[in-house]
């Protein structure tokens, strides 16, 4: 099927050319009324056959007004019978030209609201697209934060425990010493007086030591202030199949035994559908074997 208006191929029973928007139905019934047009011997000029359905509605040919005929003494019959033929020739094409044209404006109608329906589709399509791209920077955005988030917190999780495992070792060598000067100083006692300066050299010595071991209990207090900032906002997810998440206290052990693990606030824990350890939450220590 050919479109009359963009000269497009058409599929058979298509009611819509996909070019243009011409109604092929009233294209159709315009096909079928141009033939009537030009059967009537009458009117040589059937124009009306090639006029193609346009967007507006064409105007309405009024029919023109017949000259009057001259006056003459008897008319005959033959000549009456002329004139009615013309007459009901001319309100037929007029009849024929109206229809011609409500058919433009029904297809005019029909193209607008179609043109119209695209139009916001393709705004509503092109909107969606650029909601849809908006959320996938936000969500690399996110990602990337999440990412710096977690390295930093595993870097510090790892100085924090180098620090204190230095920490702890100091505190057990002075401890060492303060007990092997507690037991010098006992047996110093025991001695003759011109022993006791070097006493009171050795309890000088051991009050550096003490003033040295609270310092370094007061920076301990600082290390397990942050401990105890990890233990309530940074939970541990262990590889382990148990898809539960711990406190660093909890999950200590086992980083030891060489588990793969992941650091994350509570919330994308579970956002990552990881559960608390119940244990962990409880403030227990786990029992023998279980996590």
């Amino acid at each position: 099927m050919i479109c009359p208006r963009c000269q497009n191929e058409v599929e058979e029973g298509g009611k819509f050319c996909p070019f243009c928007g011409m109604n092929m139905a009233e294209a159709a019934a315009a096909a079928v009324v141009a033939p009537v047009q030009e059967a009537e011997p009458v009117q040589e000029a059937a124009p009306v056959q090639e006029v193609a359905p346009a967007p507006v509605p064409m105007p309405i040919p009024q029919p023109e007004k017949a000259p009057k005929a001259p006056k003459a003494p008897k008319a005959p019959k033959e000549s009456s019978g002329k004139g009615k033929g013309t007459l009901i020739t001319t309100i037929v094409l007029a009849v024929l030209l109206v229809a011609l044209a409500a058919l433009n404006v029904m297809q005019y109608l029909n193209t607008t609201d179609l043109e119209a329906e695209l139009e916001a589709a393709q705004i509503a399509l092109e909107e969606s697209e650029l909601e849809l791209a908006d959320t996938k920077v936000e969500l690399s955005e996110t990602q990337a934060e999440l990412e710096t988030l977690r390295i930093d917190a595993d870097n510090d999780y790892q100085e924090m425990s180098g620090e204190i495992d230095y920490l702890m070792g100091i505190i057990s060598s002075l401890e060492a010493e303060i007990n092997y000067l507690n037991d010098e100083i006992a047996g110093y006692d025991s001695l003759t007086g011109d022993m006791e300066n070097e006493i009171n050299s050795l309890y000088n010595e051991r009050d550096e030591l003490y003033d040295t071991l609270y310092e370094i209990e007061e920076e301990l207090a600082v290390l397990r202030e942050r401990v105890a900032f990890y233990d309530e906002f940074v939970v541990i997810a262990l590889d382990d199949g148990t898809e539960l998440y711990h406190t660093l206290d909890g999950a200590y052990d086992k980083l030891w035994e060489g588990y793969s693990f992941w650091i994350f606030n509570r919330e994308m824990a579970e956002y990552e559908g990881f559960s608390a350890c119940i244990f962990c939450e409880a403030g227990e220590e786990h029992p023998e074997g279980e996590y």
